[in-house]
């Protein structure tokens, strides 16, 4: 007897294949402490961008200050007359 049965190909399913609901969870508590995580580097990073701005600020003022001590001790001696010993002071500004 001849078998009436043909090859006929399966069909195929195009859907991607379906992720536990338990291994989704975990993927998206992953990612959401990953953001998390990059948020508080951002957080720290830009404080001490400030704190160092800050730093440059008050380190520029005291600069400004040192050199107008400088200049006033350098006229300072020059007016009094240090008997020639007027670079005693000189500084490198």
């Amino acid at each position: 007897m001849k078998s009436t049965k043909t090859n006929r190909p399966q069909p195929t399913s195009t859907a991607a294949p379906r992720r536990s609901s338990a291994r989704i969870a975990k993927q998206r508590s992953k990612r959401t402490t990953e953001v998390q995580e990059h948020s508080t580097l951002a957080n720290v990073a830009r404080k001490k961008l400030e704190d160092y701005g800050a730093e440059i600020a008050r380190l520029t003022l005291e600069n400004v200050a040192l050199k107008d001590a400088v200049e006033r001790l350098q006229s300072e001696t020059a007016r009094l007359g240090s008997g020639g010993r007027t670079g005693v002071f000189k500084a490198v500004v």
